[in-house]
């Protein structure tokens, strides 16, 4: 059996807008527990953390009940550290929902 020498694996190129962690439970009016934060991930699902700066955008898809995400002023999170977390979000409605969220960085595929 043979082994090579020891090489580094370095974090590549942005790739894609990964979940860090999702969405956790949801009550009417109460801000989701854990809120969703996400992160700018290379192939590897790695955070490149020189991605800062650029905007993450939350929105819900349409729906039959017309919910809101709320606060609006939650809705839009800059990238510190490779990560965009969001804080308060609710729905007010009860019911099954989905959110969208897309990022304005030009992903190297």
């Amino acid at each position: 059996m043979g082994y090579s020498t020891e090489f580094i694996v370095n974090i590549g190129q942005r790739f894609k807008l990964g979940f860090i962690n999702s969405i956790g439970t949801g009550t009417g009016g109460q801000p989701f527990l854990p809120n969703p934060k996400l992160g700018i991930l290379d192939r590897g699902n790695n955070i490149v953390l020189d991605s800062d700066g650029y905007i993450v955008t939350a929105s819900i898809l349409p729906n039959s009940a017309n919910a809101v995400l709320l606060p609006a002023t939650n809705l839009n999170v800059a990238v510190s550290q490779g990560m965009a977390i969001f804080q308060g979000l609710y729905i007010n409605p009860t019911g099954g929902f989905y959110l969208s969220f897309s990022v304005n960085l030009v992903i190297i595929s």
